[in-house]
């Protein structure tokens, strides 16, 4: 396994313990820069080591790379150290000797033992045993044992002696070891007194989004659903749980990084179903997923955002109900007027329909011209027009009167249904004038209508 040429480690100040999701946050940091990371080990030392030693040409020199590192840190609203050496060991030491006052340290290469030699021993890490005997023998700082000869420390403190006396020297060459990112993006919140109004509980998630999309972006990744969980102020005792809580599930049409769609889409969650007590913690969980590219049509007009189509359809479902919203399509039934309902598929990615793929191979142009042809457009007349029938037994023969009058020249029918306790005939008519019509003739009251125009 190679040995990277620079390693960056980063260092969180917020807490001794912090929560697990701050140290995925500052895994996401670490990848807007490099894509080989290793994460820290336990909870108790917050910090993860990243290669930057390609760099170069991004960031002209490393005081600058540790700029941005810091910048992005304070844009997901937490605070860290940054340390730059030539070896991943010395980059752990160097950064636990970091504080809030000093966030910072660039160790040239070369200078890897002076620059740990002022901190204290517990910046190696020794154990309890080790601490106390380093003690007693009068040592305070790293250099104190790095003067001391190694075959001496290895003799009295063993193998963890003489790794440690390396480490102290600058010259434990550890390699990299990459660790993957967390399968969500997490953020949590605290309020310090419950909210119950909707306008500031979404101020509040704003900022919670912000930081989960700028994660997103770090990784190069979208957002391709969120899940909420409130906890509430007080228990439901009612339903058996000890702490009362909500879970929203929010769909999200088409990946995205935008922040307003996101938190419109909460907010029709919120709006469509409002909360049954007041909030005093909120955590958002948002599932990455790699951002679609959409090619753009030369030919044809540009269709709605993804983003807003997505918020366009969560208002309506939960102004209308979500079994009323979907795609229409035409049933495979006779049934004037019926039509059925189907799941809502974005656009782009409906399944191009060619008539050129539907074309039989060896088949005459011209006949498939006149099959195509064939098809017709039915134009439902609301209300439908009362029309003046002359028949011969059952056919329709003559229409009078209305914008439709003239001879039938071919009928088709009659078909019957029976549609809200009434019995109605329909009939496909062509006039001589060429105009096609569907009539209706109620049963019950003997009345005719034209119904349908066919285009």
């Amino acid at each position: 396994m190679r040995l990277p040429s620079r390693i960056a480690c980063l260092r969180l100040f917020d807490a001794v313990a912090p929560a697990a999701s701050r140290l995925d946050a500052l895994h996401d940091l670490a990848t807007a820069f490099s894509p080989r990371i290793e994460r820290g080990r336990s909870l108790l030392e917050p910090t993860v080591c990243l290669e930057v030693g390609d760099l170069r040409r991004l960031y002209p020199s490393e005081y600058e790379l540790v700029s941005a590192m810091q910048a992005m840190a304070t844009e997901l609203e937490f605070s860290c150290g940054v340390a730059i050496a030539s070896n991943k060991a010395v980059a752990q030491v160097r950064a636990r000797g970091l504080s809030p006052q000093a966030p910072s340290a660039i160790v040239p290469a070369g200078w890897e033992r002076s620059a740990i030699a002022s901190l204290p021993l517990s910046v190696l890490a020794p154990s309890a045993d080790q601490i106390v005997r380093l003690r007693q023998w009068g040592l305070a700082q790293v250099g104190d044992l790095a003067r001391l000869p190694r075959k001496a420390v290895a003799a009295r403190l063993g193998q963890s002696g003489l790794l440690l006396h390396q480490l102290a020297c600058g010259e434990c060459q550890a390699p990299l070891y990459p660790s993957p990112p967390s399968a969500e993006v997490v953020e949590e919140q605290g309020l310090l007194d419950p909210v119950a109004d909707l306008e500031p509980l979404l101020f509040v998630l704003r900022g919670l989004i912000d930081r989960v999309v700028t994660r997103l972006r770090a990784r190069s990744s979208a957002c391709g659903g969120l899940q909420l969980r409130l906890q509430l102020a007080e228990p439901l005792s009612a339903r058996g749980a000890s702490h009362g809580e909500e879970r929203r599930a929010i769909a999200v049409a088409a990946p995205t990084q935008k922040v307003p769609a996101l938190l419109d889409l909460v907010r029709v969650s919120l709006e469509s179903q409002p909360l049954r007590a007041a909030i005093e913690r909120i955590e958002i969980r948002a599932q990455p997923v790699d951002p679609r590219p959409v090619q753009l049509d030369l030919f044809a007009p540009a269709g709605p955002a993804p983003e807003r189509l997505a918020t366009t359809l969560a208002r309506l479902q939960a102004l209308c109900g979500a079994s009323r919203i979907g795609q229409p399509q035409v049933p495979d039934r006779y049934t004037p007027g019926a039509a059925d309902l189907a799941e809502f598929v974005e656009p782009s990615l409906r399944r191009p329909r060619s008539d050129a793929a539907t074309v039989p191979r060896g088949s005459d142009m011209n006949a498939v011209t006149a099959t195509l042809s064939l098809f017709l457009a039915t134009r439902v007349l609301r209300p439908a027009q009362p029309a003046q029938v002359l028949c011969q037994a059952v056919a329709p023969t003559r229409l009078d009167g209305g914008p439709y009058a003239g001879e039938v020249r071919r009928s088709g029918g009659p078909y019957r249904f029976c549609e809200d306790g009434q019995t109605h005939d329909y009939f496909d008519v062509e006039l001589e004038s060429g105009s096609l019509l569907r009539l209706r003739h109620d049963l019950d009251q003997g009345s005719w209508f034209v119904d349908a125009v066919y285009d």
